[in-house]
């Protein structure tokens, strides 16, 4: 059996569209950026040479994301 740690190359493509002026101060923790203002999408694709994780080579996630202070966070979903 495989040992379960595996190396997976992640590739993460963007598309953010928003107003200068939406960013111009810095989201802090306790006040993030309201999402709703500006256009943030994420897509994924994966590589391996992982027989465990081979499934991840034809999957492909779409999502949205949001900026906070010092991160993005996004949800991504699996296309079928």
């Amino acid at each position: 059996m495989e040992q379960l740690l595996s190396c997976i190359w992640t590739i993460n493509r963007n598309k953010l569209q928003n107003s200068n002026q939406i960013f111009e101060c810095q989201p802090r923790p306790d006040n993030p950026v309201d999402p709703a203002l500006y256009y943030f999408r994420v897509s994924l694709a994966f590589e391996t040479a992982s027989t465990v994780y081979g499934w991840l080579n034809r999957t492909v996630c779409i999502g949205s994301a949001m900026r906070v202070a010092n991160a993005v966070l996004y949800d991504a979903y699996a296309v079928e």
